[in-house]
């Protein structure tokens, strides 16, 4: 079982900023029970083959966060191949690609323990132009490096096979395992009822590289990647986008102050109470949502859906809706 969750849904009950508005979740849950809703496969460029695929997904969920330049509002964006504009987290999967095919081997824990931060910001250079952040990158793998060497000879399989390709396992499935890298720790400290600080633990980005392999693994029928165990405990990757999106249908209602921070590009600090209440009802809003799908669903005898089809359904919404989405700078997402 998810060991994050149970303390996350606690949230909703003194939350101050966001709110769910769980009668909206039951009216969008009725129009998309009967939906054909994709997992996606993440079989195409600029992923590589399935040998390579999870190393590839390692590092580049390492740095899978902050494509947004604040200051100016401008998505990440790469040039590759040469005519293609990728933006956002495509853009830096573009990047390893592009690395990749001149035979920079990116997928290699030797490489990134010794490379420079000037080396690496000549691989991911683009039009991003915050410093801070790219330094945040390089020492993300840098450090992803040195854990891998040390307690998995270097090798991204020997986490899924310690995990025994198991989501979770009482602390020692694969989520569990990864969210002990530096890059990819996620939580934070929320004091749920006024005079009792609780641990959250959202673990973003490794909910998301287990959603990306499974996608991939299951579009090949655990043929040539083995399939992870529990794929229904998964949550939702807490960002940027699926909280806009959550908004823009009318689930999440955030208060007046928070509403025009947003509007007025503020940042919001990582850490702070309404950044972890956006985080935290977004999760519990999509855990409520898939319940009530999958209601639907059992009694018209289809297929039961997990994250896996929701996550995607929102986060390919808030990459339409106009407006912005909350600036937080962390590593997080």
């Amino acid at each position: 079982m998810n060991p994050y969750l149970a303390k996350i849904l606690r949230v909703n009950k003194c939350a101050v900023h966001v709110k769910i508005d769980f009668e909206r979740i039951a009216g969008l849950a009725k129009e998309m029970a009967p939906q054909d809703m994709q997992i996606p496969s993440w079989d195409f460029w600029p992923f590589p083959e399935d040998e390579q695929f999870a190393d590839f997904i390692f590092w580049a969920s390492a740095i899978n966060f902050c494509f947004t330049d604040f200051t100016t509002g401008r998505s990440y964006e790469v040039e590759y191949p040469q005519g293609t504009i990728n933006k956002g987290a495509y853009a830096m999967f573009a990047s390893f690609r592009k690395a990749m095919d001149v035979g920079v081997p990116v997928l290699c824990a030797e490489y990134w323990e010794t490379v420079s931060l000037n080396e690496f910001s000549g691989l991911f250079a683009g039009n991003y132009t915050d410093k801070t952040v790219m330094q945040w990158r390089h020492e993300c793998l840098r450090r992803n490096a040195v854990i891998l060497s040390r307690y998995y000879d270097g090798k991204v399989e020997n986490i899924f096979k310690a995990g025994e390709y198991r989501c979770f396992n009482g602390g020692g499935g694969f989520v569990e395992l990864l969210g002990a890298f530096p890059a990819f720790s996620d939580w934070a400290i929320y004091d749920v009822h006024g005079k009792n600080p609780t641990f959250l633990g959202f673990y973003k980005k490794a909910m998301l590289m287990a959603m990306i392999y499974q996608g991939r693994a299951l579009s090949k029928n655990g043929e040539t990647l083995p399939l992870l165990n529990g794929q229904e405990h998964l949550m939702l990757p807490a960002d940027y986008r699926v909280p806009q999106a959550l908004q823009h249908l009318g689930i999440l209602k955030y208060s007046e102050e928070l509403t025009e921070d947003i509007a007025r590009g503020r940042f919001i600090l990582s850490g702070e109470k309404r950044e972890i209440e956006i985080r935290a009802q977004s999760v519990h809003a999509a855990h409520r949502l898939i319940a009530e799908i999958n209601e639907i669903r059992t009694v018209r005898g289809l297929a039961m859906v997990t994250v896996l089809e929701v996550d995607y359904f929102l986060w390919k919404m808030g990459r339409t809706v106009t407006g912005k989405h909350h600036y937080t700078k962390t590593i997080n997402y």
